[in-house]
């Protein structure tokens, strides 16, 4: 048996498993002199002790726990009525448990020659990283995505895009045909995007006013970047198209929570506007990171962290029958008896949602089928993950459904309400 036995009575530990970064999943046994590595191996350790005496202790010791996997706990991780298990940080230690990856110091040179910085100095290091980087962490605090002016009428139009339609016969995700529904954006030279531009499938667009100010942001993504189409009236600008067919969910909610191409825009991730302190840019094709240091800020001795997970800890409580209506043994499939104290949970990333289909472009021949991203939501917290036109009752459609999510969570809804998902992104414990 792991650790030291002690009395049983009410809240005193009768096991401790210890777990260090300098520990060993393989060749520790849970104690003080061999602790485990990581909290996953004494989870699976706990999970094989009987629940009958006093409390069981998990002791993390001071460091950084980057987690290859998120954290799950089902019932059978539970403790019981008199066995507490404890997930807590040793005497005076301050433990980080994060969903990245820190980057070794002293990794970074200057990027020279770059002249969209305003004067001020970037840096760059090699990132191995085989999809698009939406956030990173400096000394705990999150980077800025790059981020344009707010682009004007003036400076950008839809006239002369293409149009996407597809069929909900051929597509699960739509819920009814959907035609004439624009497949790009034009922005004029000033803007400063080219045909050159790096990455153009990491880059995402922000449409500004209506009701996305105050409780719903849409983000689209692009597939593609060309020259303007002459019939844009855009002479040596270029046209994005839209990553569909998410594309297309972002343009249909109502109550001004679409995307809107029509709108004033805001475009992320794109390394013409690095240029502002705090800003990172990652160049996927390249596998480099860009940054530039914030007032004082030395990036060489900055703990660096890349996200690579959404959600730290996930307690996957299952009930079962009605939870409103509740039916004898209803609460065998909770997790229960669990507690987390003195833990930092950091560092999740924040991905979009992802989505397949097919459909047609009015300038394309035959339909084709593509991958997508991209965020639309009516309200926070979830995502929207079907095509319907607005002229569905979005009240009826998102919200005629019940839900229990305590970090991740048993979805009851019928299957013609499974409109959306919730995002949880990691429990704050």
């Amino acid at each position: 048996m792991q650790g030291r036995q002690a009395a049983a009575d009410g809240g005193t530990p009768s096991i401790t498993i210890y777990v260090a970064p300098t520990g060993n999943d393989d060749t520790g046994n849970g104690t003080q002199a061999k602790p485990y590595k990581t909290i996953g191996k004494a989870k699976a350790v706990v999970r094989t002790l009987p629940k009958t005496g006093g409390d069981i202790v998990v002791q993390i010791a001071d460091g950084f726990y980057s987690l290859d996997e998120t954290l799950v706990f089902t019932k059978e991780d539970s403790g019981s009525a008199t066995s507490t298990i404890r997930y807590e940080a040793a005497p005076g230690a301050q433990p980080v448990v994060s969903a990245g990856q820190m980057l070794e110091k002293g990794v970074w040179t200057e990027a020279v020659g770059l002249t969209q910085t305003n004067g001020l100095k970037a840096y760059k290091t090699t990132l191995n990283r085989s999809d698009k980087l939406r956030a990173i962490y400096v000394n705990d605090k999150r980077a800025n995505m790059t981020t344009s002016p707010q682009i004007a009428s003036g400076n950008r139009t839809v006239t002369g895009t293409p149009t996407v339609s597809f069929t909900s016969a051929d597509n699960p995700w739509a819920w009814q045909n959907g035609s004439n529904i624009r497949g790009g954006i034009v922005f004029d030279a000033s803007v400063g995007l080219t045909t050159d531009t790096k990455n153009p499938q990491n880059i995402e667009a922000e449409s500004m006013g209506g009701s996305t100010a105050r409780w719903a942001r849409p983000f689209v993504t692009f597939a593609s970047i060309e020259q303007a189409p002459a019939a844009s009236g855009k002479t040596g600008g270029v046209m994005l198209r839209f990553q569909m067919p998410y594309g297309a969910i972002s343009q249909s909610l109502g109550n001004n929570t679409q995307y809107n191409p029509g709108n004033n825009q805001v475009i992320r991730n794109a390394f013409e506007f690095l240029n502002k302190r705090g800003d990172f840019y990652f160049d996927q094709a390249a596998s480099t990171l860009y940054y530039i240091p914030l007032e004082g800020e030395d990036i060489n001795t900055a703990e660096v962290v890349i996200p690579r997970l959404e959600t730290v800890v996930d307690i996957r409580g299952i009930p079962v029958g009605d939870r409103l209506n509740p039916i004898a043994g209803s609460d065998d499939g909770r997790v229960k008896n669990i507690t987390f104290n003195g833990l930092k949970f950091a560092h999740t990333d924040y991905k979009l949602f992802e989505l397949t289909g097919t459909y047609t472009y009015s300038d394309g021949t035959g339909p084709v089928t593509t991958t997508s991203r991209g965020y639309a939501s009516v309200q926070g917290s979830i995502v929207n993950k079907v095509y319907f036109p607005s002229s569905i009752n979005w009240h009826e459609t998102f919200l005629s459904r019940v839900r229990h999510t305590a970090c991740g969570g048993h979805d009851q809804r019928s299957k013609k309400h499974q409109s959306t998902e919730r995002r949880d992104r990691a429990c704050r414990i």
